[in-house]
This record gives structure tokens, sequence and C-alpha cells, in this order.
């Protein structure tokens, strides 16, 4: 099914989705015992302070799935035949959803570029320590780890900025006027869009949910010690700007 003309956004929700399983899998060939070279053996402080930066990004997953949902359910609530009442109302209640995953983008946005910085600040430690011996051959495979979940990370904060995008111009696709020809379409239109919605949510937003939640588990579980103090983390010598806004 193409994506409804005025839902371009849910069209970003699945490479976001493939995102965060992608950093998922990755998690296995830079940490887990008996998956190659341990990131936590062999450079311990600098894997605990990336492997937290994980944590907290997969935190931030669940949240905007939880987001996203809210503001899905706030457009089919539009389209619904029991809908009544003045459409400002249905108005307020999508650009607050909106907002809400807006803000959420901004912190997932926070929360990526700390967890490259940690993983900038993994390769160095695993330089310095280990000098040429790197490339021997129970080692070689750490760094080329490393490389492909920044790749992954990077993705991530491209395509949760090309959503953001999307969000912003929320206020036009849902002006009073588009709003009044979506309750007045034809019903097969408004099923459409209803079960393209649907299946967005059970597709993607409900894949998004679990493994990000499995994410934050696993790495928990695999985590030696409490979280560190951010601010002492150093990377080639200089701290690592500290992330301390949080969204509500």
């Amino acid at each position: 099914m193409e994506t409804p003309v005025c839902l371009p956004q849910l069209a970003l929700v699945r490479p976001i989705t493939w995102r965060m399983i992608a950093i998922y899998m990755q998690l296995g060939q830079l940490f887990l015992r008996d998956m190659g070279p341990n990131a936590q053996e062999l450079v311990p402080q600098a894997a605990r302070d990336a492997m937290q930066a994980i944590i907290d990004l997969a935190v931030r997953g669940q949240t905007l799935a939880q987001a996203l949902g809210g503001h899905m359910d706030a457009v089919r609530q539009v389209m619904l035949p029991t809908s009544e009442g003045p459409l400002e109302s249905y108005q307020d209640l999508i650009d607050v959803r909106c907002r809400d995953v807006i803000r959420c983008l901004d912190a997932i946005k926070a929360d990526a570029d700390y967890t490259n910085a940690t993983f900038f600040a993994l390769e160095f430690a695993f330089t310095a320590k280990f000098g040429r011996a790197r490339n021997e051959s129970n080692l070689c495979e750490l760094l080329p780890a490393i490389y492909k979940m920044r790749e992954y990370v990077d993705a991530l904060l491209v395509q949760a900025a090309c959503l953001r995008s999307a969000l912003e111009h929320m206020p036009k696709r849902f002006s009073l006027s588009n709003l009044a020809k979506l309750r007045g379409a034809p019903e097969h239109t408004r099923r459409e869009l209803h079960d393209y919605i649907r299946q967005v949510y059970a597709w993607h937003l409900v894949s998004m949910a679990d493994h990000t939640k499995e994410l934050a588990q696993v790495t928990r579980n695999i985590l030696p010690s409490p979280p560190v103090n951010r601010d002492k983390i150093h990377l080639c010598g200089a701290p690592i700007m500290t992330v301390t806004a949080r969204a509500a």
C-alpha cells in the first residue's frame, strides 16, 4: 500500500525501525562473549561507556515508538465514523502528539550523537592500547565492528532528521480545511488510510518497541558495572560534550 499523501512521515518509520534492529544485531559482535574479540575484556572502561550510551539510545527508541503510536492514533480518530465535535479539537490533538514526537526525535539526536562519541572513544582506546597488534587475527575484527556500529548510528541520525523535517510540515497537512476533507472522504478512502496506519503500527512500531526494549535489556545484562559519569569520559585527550538534556 502506498504512503498516504497526508502522512508522508509514516514512510520513515520503517527505516528507523531497521536501524534500531541493526544496532541490536551488531551488539553481540562487540560485547558478547564467544562472539569474537570482546571489547569489554580488551578495553573495559571505553566499552562500558559505549554500552551505557546504547542503553540510553534504546530507551529513547521505546519512547519514540510510543509517541509515534499516539500521533497515528490522533490522526486515526478523525476518520472514525463516530468522530464528531469541532475539528479544532482534533487539530489540537494532532498538533500536541506531533510535538511529542519531535521532542523524542530531538532527544534521540542528542543520544545518538553521544553514542557516536563513545564509539570514537572506544576506537581510540583500542588503537592506543594495541597499536599495530590490532591487526592480529584475534583482534582485527573489532575495529570493523566499531565502524559498522557508527555507520548504523549515523544512518539513524539521518532518518530521524528526515522524520523531524516531515513532522514540521504537519500543521499545513492538517489544516481545518484538510481535516474537513479527510472526515468527509468516501468510506473506502478513510478505510484505506485507517488500514495503512494499523499496518505501520503492527509491522513497524511494535517491532521498534520490542527490539529497543530487548536491546536495552540485553545490554544491561552484560554491563558489568554501574553507569559512569559522562563528564569523566575523554576522547583523544579532550572531554566529550556531556548530554544533560532529557526529554520529559
